[in-house]
């Protein structure tokens, strides 16, 4: 397990990393609302233990359409 994978709060540039998404995307589901952060100031910062959360939300959501329960 890296540095990144043991800290309590990630950057979006370290979230996207580990989640192999772009930083934009990131960003985007920031704003709409779908990923919560902590603002320390102009700082954002995504609680690793939020994101995984929100990636096992995201995964049980594609199995329930996949199995027509949408």
């Amino acid at each position: 397990m890296s540095a990144t994978e043991r800290r309590l709060l990630l950057s979006v540039t370290e979230a996207a990393e580990l989640c192999g998404y772009s930083r934009s995307f990131l960003y985007e589901a920031i704003n709409r609302g779908e990923i919560p952060t902590i603002r320390l100031g102009r700082t954002c910062r995504i609680p690793a233990a939020w994101l995984r959360r929100w990636i096992e939300e995201q995964t049980a959501r594609w199995e329930q359409a996949r199995r027509g329960e949408a």
